[in-house]
């Protein structure tokens, strides 16, 4: 194999990994599938081997982060969101922005059924993470109304705002629907750990439904029924 060509794999390899959200038969599969082609083939126990590798030097440079770490205040956010009712949140959700806009209006009408009455979601997707990987910088929340509703989808800003805020984020924002929610200054690390971080879908709402109320510095913009 070219060197060339190995470096090539050995970047694809490097960015799964330090996504975090691969395992290494996910890894192993998405580097065969994207490179084996034409009657072209890669060694598996070469792939296997690199693949192990670089699992096993990202989980060694994890243990010199500093906790909690970026990610684990993001999923403290998204928890807390979760459990005030009025959004769904979704991490890596799909590769793309319409993915993730797709994939939580799908997961709305589920929790529909489910007797979880959200008003909205919000989400973040693989380009995303590589966008921090690469940049160092900018995660963006792309978020919405489940009725469209502009008015509805700039209070469920707010309240993303809110919980950011409150774990420690600086965010930036024009308050409009036109523009995501950036969380700067994001240091993206991860590692693979097994967890579906999705999981808490549909275990973690109160079945009330919440009125979304305009920002008011006296009274809350959201209440239970």
């Amino acid at each position: 194999m070219e060197e060339g060509l190995k470096s090539q794999i050995l970047e694809n390899i490097q960015e799964d990994v330090s996504i975090g959200f691969y395992s290494h038969e996910d890894i192993y599969e998405r580097v065969w599938d994207l490179f084996t082609y034409d009657g072209f083939t890669i060694e598996p126990s070469w792939l296997s081997s690199v693949v192990s590798n670089e699992m096993k030097l990202h989980e060694n440079r994890s243990l010199e982060w500093s906790e909690p770490t970026d990610f684990q205040k993001l999923v403290k956010a998204f928890n807390s969101l979760r459990k005030l009712g009025v959004v769904s949140c979704l991490h890596h959700a799909g590769f793309t922005k319409q993915d993730g806009d797709y994939d939580c209006c799908v997961l709305l009408e589920e929790l529909s059924d489910l007797g979880y009455l959200l008003k909205g979601y919000c989400f973040y997707n693989e380009q995303d993470i590589t966008g921090v990987i690469d940049n160092m910088g900018t995660l963006h929340i792309g978020f919405y109304s489940k009725e469209s509703n502009e008015q509805e989808a700039i209070i469920i800003g707010q309240l993303i705002i809110k919980e950011l805020q409150a774990v420690g984020f600086e965010t930036s924002w024009n308050n409009s629907v036109d523009q995501r929610i950036a969380i700067n200054n994001f240091l993206w690390q991860k590692t693979y750990d097994g967890t579906d971080y999705n999981l808490e879908e549909g275990n973690s709402y109160p079945k009330q439904e919440v009125e979304l109320k305009p920002k008011d510095r006296q009274k809350p913009f959201w209440k239970f029924w």
